[in-house]
């Protein structure tokens, strides 16, 4: 596994990946889903350039809530996590496939779509 290979197992790990989950679910919420993957916050090498990339994207996110931005009400569950493992190496509980992710994120844009759609 390549996501945050700089952290070591247990409360670090479990940190930083709960970070990253809620920055997937915010982005989920407005609609930026592809600047979450464009960051590859979870692909960083160290802690340094994870915790500055980390906080780039979440003032962007905050600035986005702050402009009053339409967000989707969305909650934070095991069915809509970016991780779910519980260590490296290790399968988690959802067994999530890409596929999978990838349909309910398009469905999640659609979503927004659909509710920041202007018709005049």
């Amino acid at each position: 596994e390549k996501f945050l290979s700089w952290a070591s197992p247990g409360k670090e790990y479990n940190k930083a990946k709960g970070k990253v989950n809620e920055l997937y679910l915010m982005s989920l919420q407005f609609g930026v889903i592809d600047k979450f993957y464009e960051r590859k916050i979870q692909l960083q090498r160290t802690k340094h350039k994870f915790e500055k990339a980390e906080t780039e994207f979440r003032r962007f996110l905050l600035n986005r809530k702050r402009s009053g931005a339409i967000s989707l009400q969305i909650r934070g569950s095991l069915d809509i996590q970016f991780m779910d493992n519980p260590k490296h190496g290790v399968i988690g509980r959802s067994r999530e496939t890409y596929r999978c992710r990838l349909i309910k994120e398009e469905v999640i844009t659609y979503e927004y779509k659909m509710r920041t759609l202007q018709v005049s």
